[in-house]
């Protein structure tokens, strides 16, 4: 997680973004990852279906998808955490190995009922080398 250097505001931010990513589309993703993480990092209850735009968004970078799924096994719960350990649960199927494991990590670290089932039936499937970056 970024953050601010020392005496800079949030305007410096968002300055910061439109220098970076002067594209509209690719600029508006990582305001949407920004506003996820710092919901996360407030532990606001929104923070969980932010984070959740961000894991099932097929167009995301595989990294911040990664994060998503990373940040939401330590979320605070909210009426979306069935949607949350259900999204987590089918990331375990993703090609990305890092999404999936991310997954893994988090729904054991999120102890969701049926998350035992769903890590058996995917360490079950295919052979695959899970290995979560700390």
């Amino acid at each position: 997680m970024h953050v601010l250097p020392p005496g800079q505001r949030a305007a410096w931010a968002v300055q910061e973004l439109e220098r970076r990513f002067p594209e509209p589309a690719r600029r508006a993703r990582r305001q949407r990852l920004a506003r996820a993480q710092a919901l996360w990092r407030d532990a606001r209850p929104e923070a969980e279906e932010a984070l959740l735009e961000v894991l099932l968004d097929p167009g995301e970078s595989e990294l911040m998808r990664a994060n998503a799924a990373t940040a939401l096994g330590s979320v605070q719960r909210s009426p979306a955490s069935r949607r949350a350990a259900e999204a987590l649960a089918a990331a375990l199927d993703d090609q990305s190995q890092v999404v999936a494991a991310r997954a893994a990590r988090s729904l054991g670290t999120r102890r969701e009922k049926g998350a035992a089932e769903a890590l058996a039936h995917a360490a079950a499937g295919p052979a695959r080398t899970w290995r979560c970056p700390r």
